[in-house]
């Protein structure tokens, strides 16, 4: 998928999910997922895909901060329906630091 869809970031966080969840390769994936982020840098959804793939990597700070990037963009565009599914990862890895 990721050599015939090189300019999808949906494509590597979605890569980068299945990595982490199904082959538990953690810092694979997380790499993957970013690569994501590094082609729709202004994007609320790859940084909210990023921040979940991060979160099941149980990288919970930086999960905060890639959803918090997410959240920063999300408002300037003025889209408010991927903000549920945000928040509750957010409030996910919050959980995680016992915070």
């Amino acid at each position: 998928m990721l050599e015939r869809f090189p300019e999808q970031w949906s494509v590597w966080a979605t890569v980068g999910r299945v990595l982490v969840e199904s082959f538990q390769e953690i810092e694979r994936g997380c790499s993957v997922s970013a690569k994501g982020i590094g082609l729709q840098p202004e994007l609320a959804d790859a940084w909210f895909s990023h921040g979940r793939v991060l979160a099941l990597a149980v990288k919970h700070q930086e999960a905060i901060a890639a959803l918090a990037t997410g959240w920063q963009f999300l408002l300037v565009a003025g889209g408010y329906l991927q903000s549920v599914s945000a928040t509750v990862w957010l409030g996910d890895s919050y959980r995680g630091l016992k915070l």
